[in-house]
């Protein structure tokens, strides 16, 4: 987790300095909603990960991976209704390299929970 974490933060500042994103805009962009599909969908996800990782854990170990699939979800929502109602922040292609981790970070806990 901390390595995906870490490597969460270089992608988002080369994407950052590559597309010659403002820092302060995307920051602001990231905490408003674009309708309120969006709320309302966003807040559901975000309950359905911390119900997701709360069950994984105490009870359910061997559904861990899906903590990182519920992430991804959400992730994935989060990208779609930027993508489709602020494409010009260009704050979706964040939200997507996300995407990627999670789902990165799935395979690699499941092929690291076989092996262990």
């Amino acid at each position: 987790m901390f390595s995906l974490l870490v490597l969460h933060i270089i992608l988002r500042k080369r994407l950052v300095k590559r597309l010659n994103m403002n820092v302060n805009d995307e920051e602001e962009t990231s905490k408003e909603y674009v309708n309120k599909l969006h709320r309302y969908g966003e807040k559901t996800l975000n309950l359905l990960v911390l119900i997701i990782i709360t069950i994984t854990i105490k009870d359910y170990h061997e559904f861990r991976v899906f903590i990182f699939i519920s992430m991804a979800a959400l992730f994935s929502f989060r990208t779609y209704m930027e993508w489709k109602h602020i494409k010009e922040s260009q704050q979706y292609l964040l939200s997507g390299t996300t995407i990627g981790l999670c789902i990165l970070g799935a395979v690699v806990y499941s092929i690291l929970d076989t092996i262990i």
